[in-house]
């Protein structure tokens, strides 16, 4: 069975309206609110509310540190989005910027389809920990993380958007865009967890888009109301700079051990982002 095939124009239409009816696309977030993390305990909580779920999910496997931790969630180029209620984090999204070293999480199931992308000298990124707490699931919760995460991709300046998902989330995100590259593959090697590609056209959500090229009611929840924008480019310098700093790396990496299981080419990759004096101060 081909799972890439696209949803038809009307049966967009009527998923779209099945979502706001489930309270997707409403204005009840039960209360939370939505932020880029920056501080450590921010993104701790998010990491390890990322670990909790994938592991009650079968996503991945449980680790004794219970937190989910690659390369990419201790880097400062990966913008992590959370709703946090009365100061807990109960709902996740990064953003992972692509680089020539590491390239994206998807490479790993889908590097045929993302370098195909890449010869076209596209920029682009990887959606990855989304991730919300069971009672915060019909609410407009992971709407509103990914109009964060739209925010901050439109204003970065990316190309293009992947997202790997359970075929079974893949219609919530050809609402907003996407489309599918691929067929259903196994995103791990470790356990069966099938996700299909799917892939979006960041210029679906710049203010220039011709109208007809995405649905009106999503065009104007991604850009001409979203209050995200206003804010992404002032999160992105905040975020940065509370990350590269000895007290947020360590309370990420020390109590993990982390650098002591990355590969190589991870650490190198470390020491160009945090800079060298910064990585032996946490390598001490």
């Amino acid at each position: 069975m081909n799972n890439a095939i696209s949803l038809t124009s009307a049966d967009l239409t009527r998923k779209l309206n099945l979502l706001k009816r489930a309270g997707l696309f409403g204005a009840d977030t039960k209360g939370c609110v939505i932020e880029r993390a920056c501080s450590p305990q921010d993104l701790k909580a998010a990491y390890q509310l990322v670990h909790e779920v994938f592991v009650h999910s079968g996503y991945m496997q449980p680790v004794a540190e219970g937190i989910r931790l690659r390369v990419y969630e201790v880097s400062p180029d990966t913008a992590t989005f959370i709703a946090k209620k009365d100061g807990k984090v109960v709902g996740v999204l990064s953003v992972v910027a692509d680089s020539v070293e590491l390239g994206l999480p998807s490479d790993l199931s889908f590097k045929e389809e993302l370098d195909e992308k890449r010869a076209k000298n596209l920029k682009l990124c990887e959606m990855t920990n989304q991730v919300i707490s069971t009672e915060y699931r019909k609410s407009s919760v992971m709407t509103e993380l990914m109009r964060a995460a739209i925010a901050y991709i439109v204003t970065e300046g990316f190309d293009l958007t992947l997202a790997t998902v359970s075929p079974n989330h893949s219609n919530f995100y050809k609402v907003l865009g996407f489309s599918a590259i691929s067929t259903v593959r196994s995103y791990s090697e470790k356990l069966h967890d099938p996700v299909i590609a799917l892939c979006m056209d960041v210029s679906l959500f710049k203010p220039s888009v011709p109208i007809g090229l995405v649905d009106p009611f999503v065009y104007h929840l991604g850009v001409t109301c979203n209050t995200f924008i206003t804010d992404a480019s002032d999160w992105t310098k905040r975020a940065r700079e509370c990350f590269l700093n000895i007290e947020m790396l360590k309370t990420l990496v020390t109590d993990h051990n982390f650098l002591k299981v990355c590969q190589p080419i991870e650490l190198e990759y470390l020491k160009d982002r945090w800079g060298q004096e910064l990585y032996k101060q946490v390598a001490a």
